[in-house]
C-alpha cells in the first residue's frame, strides 16, 4: 500500500503515536523481572544445597562446565568466601538470620 495524500499521511502517523503512548510495553521492564544470569544462579545454588553434584547441576541447567565455573566463582566472590562449603554456610546462615527476623 502507497499513501500519497498528506493529510491521510499525517492523520495515519497522529493515530499511530497516540495508540503507541497508550500501549503497555510488550516486555517487562528489566528491574520487574530477575535478569537470566540471576536466575541460573538461583537455581545452582538451590541444586547445591539440595545435594546435587556438579555434572547432575550442567546437565539439568544445559550449561557447560566452564560457564558453572564462572557462575561460582562469582557467586563465592558475591558472599565473600572461598570454597562452595563455605558458601553453602553463608547461604545457611543468612537464611536464618532472615527467617528470625
Amino acid at each position: 500500500m502507497v499513501v500519497r495524500d498528506p493529510a491521510l499521511l499525517a492523520w495515519l502517523r497522529e493515530e499511530y503515536e497516540l495508540h503507541w503512548e497508550a500501549s503497555d510495553p510488550w516486555f517487562p521492564a528489566p528491574e520487574d523481572s530477575p535478569s537470566n544470569r540471576e536466575l541460573v544462579e538461583r537455581d545452582i545454588l538451590r541444586m547445591l544445597s539440595g545435594g546435587s553434584t556438579r555434572e547432575a547441576i550442567t546437565r539439568t541447567l544445559d550449561i557447560s562446565p566452564r560457564t558453572y565455573t564462572t557462575y561460582m566463582a562469582a557467586l563465592r566472590e558475591r558472599f565473600r568466601v572461598r570454597t562452595n562449603e563455605q558458601l553453602m554456610y553463608e547461604l545457611g546462615r543468612r537464611r536464618d538470620t532472615a527467617a528470625d527476623g
